[in-house]
């Protein structure tokens, strides 16, 4: 439940004072009519070459990959802290994960490659040119 909201409020470029106590109600009493929430649908970009560089453009999305051979994905320094895409493997060929130069790529047990078809990874910048990498890996 959301109560004691307190702030300003935008409408128009033009401040709107807010208190008080307010209702959410529960999760499941919202209805969109069937519209996606803004912001909650990601854009999917898929690939079929055997490199793939990211961009600050890729961030949010679904990079899905599909070819025989092993895809490689440079991460290059400079993305935004917050940085955040997913990786679907879709063929046979693992993705492996390169940083450059300047960069750290963290993994808890160092992996930098999908497991196999279907895998799924997650890369996030949590902090300046450094990244930490998760999903179904080896």
């Amino acid at each position: 439940m959301l109560s004691e909201v307190s702030g300003q409020l935008y409408v128009d470029s033009n401040p709107v004072a807010i208190s008080g106590n307010f209702n959410a109600g529960s999760l499941s009493d919202f209805n969109f009519g069937g519209n996606e929430i803004e912001g909650f649908n990601a854009s999917i970009v898929n690939s079929t070459s055997t490199t793939y560089t990211l961009s600050s453009s890729d961030a949010g999305k679904l990079i899905a990959v599909e070819h025989a051979s092993l895809i490689t994905v440079s991460i290059p320094t400079g993305l935004d802290v917050g940085f955040n895409c997913s990786f679907l493997q879709k063929g046979s060929g693992s993705i492996e994960f390169s940083a450059s130069n300047g960069l750290t790529l963290s993994n808890r047990q160092s992996y930098t490659k999908t497991a196999g078809q279907y895998a799924m990874a997650t890369l996030i910048a949590y902090e300046t040119n450094k990244f930490v990498l998760t999903g179904d890996l080896f």
